[in-house]
């Protein structure tokens, strides 16, 4: 299948992790950060997402939408996509007819702090939106959601795995007092 995937794709971010899942099982993917970049993060950042309107500063939209205009997707995959504006949706759906648009959150999306108006605007798009949360089903579901549906929450192989630390690093480790708190 040929997925347009859109999430936050730095180094450890858990969205950049099904992402890579994705591709290592066989699907082809183009990338969309939605990642706010560091030196862009200002007060007008903050303000605009506790208002729960956040600005696009990764400009996640019109990549998205250009991406899109390339054709032939099977899956538009959005990874919490809080700033993702409903208008992006449909103009992905025209320029790919039969796209299926999915949703994905690990968190609890109930809570007003993991909304946005563009959010919910955009939530009764959703062919299906996965939640890890058994609740959040009930929930997505009363918020307009078509299909909403519960996964287990995952891991990542190349992520989460034993390690084996060397002599140089076992020195670096810092000593505990008896009480297990740092010295």
């Amino acid at each position: 299948m040929k997925i347009l995937f859109a999430g936050n794709m730095y180094s450890g971010a858990t969205s950049l992790h099904r992402m890579k899942a994705m591709e290592a099982i066989g699907h082809t993917i183009t990338g969309v950060d939605t990642t706010i970049p560091r030196d862009r993060r200002r007060l007008i950042s903050r303000v605009s997402t506790r208002l729960r309107r956040p600005v696009d500063l990764a400009q996640a939209n019109q990549q998205i939408c250009r991406e899109a205009n390339a054709g032939g997707f099977d899956i538009l995959w959005l990874e919490k996509s809080l700033t993702i504006w409903p208008e992006t949706i449909s103009a992905v759906r025209s320029a790919n007819p039969g796209i299926k648009v999915v949703g994905y959150s690990p968190d609890d999306m109930l809570i007003p702090g993991n909304q946005s108006v563009f959010w919910r605007r955009a939530l009764p798009l959703f062919d299906a939106y996965f939640t890890t949360k058994s609740f959040g089903v009930a929930e997505l579901t009363a918020m307009g959601c078509r299909r909403a549906i519960f996964v287990g929450n995952a891991f990542d192989a190349e992520t989460h795995k034993p390690v084996t630390l060397t002599a140089e690093r076992k020195l670096l480790r810092p000593k505990r007092n008896r009480n297990g708190a740092n010295r």
